[in-house]
This record gives C-alpha cells, structure tokens and sequence, in this order.
C-alpha cells in the first residue's frame, strides 16, 4: 500500500491489502439500510423509493439485519 494514494475500489478489497496496524483513524459514512425500521422491538422492511435502496454500486439498502451485520463485521475485522 502507497501513503496518500487514493485507491478507487471495493474498500473490503482495499482494507484486505493492508497490513496490521496500518491505520490510525476511519471516519466512514457506511450505508445505513434506510429500507428497515424497527416496530415492537423487531427489524421489519419497508418499501421506499427505488433509487434510495440501490444508491449504493453492489448493495441494496434493505438487505435482513443479519446480512447487514456481517457487512460491517467485515470492515470491522
């Protein structure tokens, strides 16, 4: 990995290239799954505007709970 270069790929891709302790700090705008809510103490989906859940290349912002946690479990490890 090259210092202050900008890489303009998949970040699991670029997060795979680093090596430990390579990181200081993240500040992150991760995808927020606008498409579910929670009602009663459960995750349930809603519908919304197309373009709001598929704004992001390769992810749809309504995928179950447990798929979304394994999302940021892999950026997190």
């Amino acid at each position: 990995m090259i210092i202050n270069k900008v890489y303009n790929e998949n970040c699991l891709d670029t997060l795979k290239k680093m090596p430990d302790n390579f990181i200081d700090l993240v500040i992150t705008s991760p995808p927020y799954n606008m498409n579910l809510r929670i009602r009663n103490g459960q995750y349930c989906s809603r519908q919304i505007v197309k373009e709001f859940s598929t704004k992001y290349d390769g992810f749809d912002d309504n995928l179950p709970i447990d798929e979304y946690y394994a999302l940021h479990l892999q950026v997190l490890k």
